[in-house]
């Protein structure tokens, strides 16, 4: 494995760069070979990543510094890149109205039932934009043109707590907390449910991480990551983390 770590100012910035660094340490530790780390400072990548030997590498660094790389080594594949957001298949687990918004129509059914409820504000994710400066939350009009290329959502205010779970060949590794109590836990059954729905839908990652709320006791699907520029909230399994970012660099590149 070779991963090429992003500097900021020659810095490491990241919890996720930081813990692959002791990963290697581990390795080593092991006698396991086959480990190496290069540093690209900034966006300026060693000559030895060069374009003739970009499959060769991992790229771990912000969303843009992962984009700028996938981009220029597989430009096709771009829709690699779209936010996973809530997916389709785990709506009915998302315990709020939600919908994506293409055109229009998409609205009515979303319009008609968010109305009745009396809600004025949206929250709101790009459906192609992993960072976006039209997330977030907004006032609810009947204009709907500028929901159009956007997941919308109810805004749920009264979230006792948030959770991230990391998932890998569909199996759940670890689960942290970020936000509110962290005496407020999911319900085990709820993630194994949504994990294997997930699953079922054959449209899972080979790794993710799955946020995940709590509110009156019910368990939710906040959204989704694929497993690259993900915060880890404390997650180290040395073992198998620079495996969950490898794997899902040739997922997202189609080596195999």
């Amino acid at each position: 494995m070779k991963f090429l770590i992003q500097k900021v100012k020659n810095e490491i910035v990241y919890d996720f760069a930081f813990e692959l660094i002791r990963s290697k340490e581990f390795y080593d530790w092991l006698g396991e070979g086959e480990f190496e780390i290069e540093y690209a400072y900034d966006f300026l990548w060693p000559k030895k990543c060069g374009e003739e030997d970009f499959r060769n590498w991992i790229p771990v660094g912000s969303v843009e510094f992962v984009s700028r790389y996938l981009l220029f080594y597989a430009p096709q594949q771009e829709h690699m890149l779209y936010p996973l957001n809530v997916p389709p298949c785990l709506f009915k687990y998302s315990g709020r109205l939600i919908s994506n918004v293409v055109d229009p129509n998409d609205m009515v059914k979303f319009d008609l039932e968010y109305l009745k409820k009396g809600s004025t504000k949206v929250f709101r994710k790009s459906m192609y934009k992993i960072k976006s400066k039209e997330n977030g939350l907004f006032d609810y009009d009947c204009t709907f043109k500028r929901f159009q290329g956007f997941q919308i959502s109810e805004y749920l205010d009264d979230i006792d707590s948030e959770w991230r779970a990391f998932v890998f060949k569909h199996q759940v590794l670890y689960l942290s907390n970020y936000s509110g109590s962290s005496l407020i836990f999911p319900s085990p059954n709820t993630i194994l449910e949504i994990v294997e729905g997930y699953k079922r839908s054959r449209e899972a990652p080979i790794a993710y991480t799955l946020d995940l709320g709590v509110r009156k006791d019910e368990t939710f699907v906040i959204e989704c990551h694929r497993f690259f520029s993900c915060g880890l909230y404390g997650f180290s399994d040395y073992a198998r983390y620079p495996k969950m970012l490898s794997q899902t660099w040739q997922e997202m590149c189609y080596i195999y």
